[in-house]
């Protein structure tokens, strides 16, 4: 058995909690969040034996192994190390940090610590992304790829992820995921430029921007993300993939799924050749989350490394940081 608490009951703390409890072999103790009535309502709703309203308190209990970091990104320094030093084993969401220099330090006192710092990057659990993964690698449309990602809305309804020491907006908080997998599918990044901007001027965080990052592979990312529109406004979405060969689109119609392929089951990814061939190569569909958790409690019951280490959330704040050092100073920026 693996105890746990939650530390941030919003959001992403009622979902981890979900996903814990339906794992056999884990158990949620105590939940903690600075909001005494979110802690209790979690409590309450999932049948969780404590709540309080600092996580301290909850640090103090030896009966708990680890804990689940769900607050903003802003109070992850402080959270982590208190947990570290408290001997618990720790999973963070993304983003780790906001700076690098934060980043470092949580992995320093970890490390010295004795503990294992886990980084909810779920789209590496994610089979849609997973397969798209695969498609790159094994040269389905050849390389160098360029990924496009564009995304224009509002902004979440949290305001500390519109101000640029508590969430830094888009191209830190969304645009994370990214960075993250683009590293997972072509490896280190050597050179980022970009532009930002503000849509709406009642926030200190960029709102809306576009960045071009160049890997060590000769491959290619480029997002232009924007949470600046009004409350309930969407501008729609894209995501492709294209090389010499090609070009991958994540979203396939499902009535173009193969057969045996039900929709309510399977999705697909399209490759389109010269002369306009396609090709769909289905994925099934999972529960990403739960997933992503199930992998993070084996590793600790199993006392194995755990699926995805701090270190890669360091790498991906490293890139997102040298996004905005891009657009501030007008120039490109390299990684050493």
């Amino acid at each position: 058995m693996v105890n746990f608490g939650i530390i941030g009951c919003g959001g992403m703390g009622r979902h981890h909690t979900k996903s814990l409890q339906a794992i056999e072999g884990a158990e949620v103790l105590a939940c903690a969040d600075a909001n005494a009535q979110a802690a209790h309502e979690l409590a309450q709703a999932c049948n969780i034996p404590e709540a309080c309203d600092d996580y301290r308190h909850l640090l103090d209990h030896q009966d708990i192994d680890g804990v689940f970091v769900c607050t903003p990104t802003f109070t992850h320094r402080e959270i982590v190390v208190a947990a570290a030093q408290a001997g618990k084993q720790i999973f963070c969401e993304k983003p780790l940090a906001l700076t690098v220099a934060d980043c470092q330090a949580m992995l320093d006192v970890c490390k010295g610590a004795g503990v294992q710092l886990m980084i909810g990057f779920v789209r590496r659990f994610d089979n849609h992304w997973g397969k798209v993964r695969e498609l790159i690698r094994s040269g389905a449309v050849g390389r160098p790829v360029v990924w496009r990602q564009c995304n224009a809305g509002s902004c979440p309804k949290s305001h500390w992820y519109m101000y640029k020491d508590q969430g830094a907006g888009p191209l830190m908080d969304g645009a994370v995921h990214t960075y993250d997998f683009a590293r997972h599918i072509y490896g280190e990044a050597v050179a980022v430029w970009a532009d930002m901007t503000r849509l709406r001027r009642d926030r200190t965080a960029w709102d809306t921007g576009t960045a071009a990052i160049r890997f060590a592979s000769g491959d290619d990312l480029i997002l232009s993300w924007s949470w600046g529109l009004p409350a309930g406004v969407s501008a729609g979405s894209f995501t492709d993939a294209f090389g010499p060969d090609g070009a991958i689109l994540f979203a396939t119609p499902p009535d173009k799924l193969p057969p045996g392929c039900p929709p309510e089951q399977f999705g697909g990814i399209t490759i389109i050749r010269e002369g306009g061939e396609t090709e769909v190569a289905p994925f099934r569909k999972n529960d990403i989350f739960g997933d992503m958790v199930r992998a993070y409690v084996n590793a600790l019951a199993d006392g194995k490394p755990i699926p995805i280490p701090g270190e890669h959330g360091l790498k991906a704040t490293e890139i997102a940081c040298s996004v905005f050092a891009s657009s501030e100073q007008r120039r490109c920026v390299e990684f050493l």
